[in-house]
């Protein structure tokens, strides 16, 4: 998700504990809110997720082409999708890792099923 802000024209929080604050553990278990008019508050059926993050960076300045799908109760981005219509779905957390199937396979299937419809 950095990787594709940054690409785009965004910048970056580079560290989010000295630069945002403690109040929430980006490199554990917590929740987003998603965004009513997202792909992912559809793929999830929920407008609030439990997710395992790894980071201590986030998206500052959005990137072109780019929309927030779901952000932590502290601010911080944490999914964004592309606003051209194409698939494009960047988490900043980890579902490979989550113990919540239904999440992951909801994230990983609408993956699988936009590679199949480019073919």
């Amino acid at each position: 998700m950095q990787f594709t802000n940054v690409v785009s024209g965004g910048t970056m929080v580079q560290d989010i504990p000295s630069e945002i604050g403690t109040k929430i553990n980006h490199r554990a278990y917590h929740p987003v809110q998603i965004e009513p008019d997202s792909t992912l508050v559809r793929l999830l059926v929920a407008n609030r997720a439990s997710v395992l993050s790894s980071h201590h960076q986030a998206v500052e300045k959005l990137g072109n082409g780019l929309k927030i799908a779901a952000r932590s109760e502290d601010g911080v981005v944490e999914a964004l999708e592309r606003t051209d219509g194409k698939f494009g779905l960047f988490v900043q957390w980890h579902p490979e890792a989550m113990t919540d199937r239904a999440h992951r396979d909801a994230i990983y299937g609408a993956l699988i099923r936009a590679c199949a419809r480019s073919n």
